[in-house]
């Protein structure tokens, strides 16, 4: 790939590094810092018979907040454009589909709380105040 001297970056990300013009571009595959770890050994993730816990019960605990405080440099508007940031512009690849491949169960991933591929829903603790469902649908990535 030949590169041009752009004044602004690309939306894709390609060009972006003059030397490596594909590292950090959509549709890239990002090299590992360590290896995959499935729990079956090939492809499905950590967690797959739950006996970790849960994401969200993690984020609950680790990010805990009984009142709200109001900031003076930062906004709520700082979180959503590191959403943005995240979701947009790192541009993961999404599966390939979005229901379960269970045969004669062709279920759309935010309508279940099994784990059947490529659903991989993140249980919600009965007690949590602010999400009124028993689990939030996941879709993992696609691998490229």
């Amino acid at each position: 790939m030949r590169c041009q001297l752009m004044s602004f970056r690309s939306h894709d990300g390609t060009c972006n590094n003059i030397k490596n013009p594909t590292r950090g571009a959509s549709l890239n595959r990002i090299n590992r810092f360590q290896p995959a770890i499935y729990e079956n050994k090939y492809n499905t993730p950590q967690d797959w018979n739950h006996t970790l816990p849960s994401a969200r019960l993690i984020s609950q605990r680790l990010i805990r907040s009984h009142t709200t405080k109001v900031h003076s440099q930062f906004s709520v508007v700082m979180m959503h454009f590191g959403q943005f940031i995240d979701h947009d512009l790192a541009q993961t690849v999404q599966g390939p589909s979005e229901t379960t491949f269970a045969p004669f169960l062709r279920v759309r991933c935010e309508q279940t709380c099994t784990n059947t591929m490529p659903c991989f829903p993140i249980e919600v603790a009965t007690n949590d105040s602010r999400i009124d469902a028993s689990c939030m649908p996941f879709v993992r990535s696609a691998t490229v």
